[in-house]
C-alpha cells in the first residue's frame, strides 16, 4: 500500500490567506473613508446592499454621522473581493512542471 503523500503546496494556501486579509483591509479602509465623508460634508452615502453612511448636525451643532450595514452583505463584498487572487494564483501554477 502506498501512503497518502501530504499536501506539500502551501502556496495556494498563503495567497488564499494574503488576499483575505487584503480584502479586509480594502473594505475596512473603504468604510472609514465613507464615513469621514459623510461625517464632514453631512451627507447621505449609500452603498445598495451594503452600508448607508448618514451625515447630519446633531442637537449641540457638531457634525455626526450614523452607519447602518449588513454583516452578511460585507461578508460577500469581502469575499468577492479575495475570491480573484486566489483563482489566478491556482490556474497559473498548472502551467508550471
Amino acid at each position: 500500500m502506498r501512503a497518502i503523500a501530504p499536501y506539500r503546496d502551501t502556496g495556494h494556501v498563503f495567497v488564499a490567506l494574503c488576499s483575505l486579509a487584503i480584502a479586509i483591509g480594502v473594505t475596512c479602509i473603504g468604510a472609514a473613508l465613507f464615513a469621514v465623508v459623510a461625517f464632514v460634508n453631512r451627507t447621505t452615502i449609500d452603498i445598495p446592499f451594503v452600508a448607508t453612511f448618514r451625515g447630519f448636525v446633531d442637537s449641540t451643532g457638531s457634525n455626526a454621522v450614523t452607519v447602518d450595514g449588513s454583516w452578511m452583505s460585507v461578508l460577500g463584498l469581502i469575499l468577492l473581493l479575495a475570491a480573484p487572487l486566489p483563482i489566478v494564483a491556482m490556474t497559473r501554477h498548472r502551467d508550471r512542471p
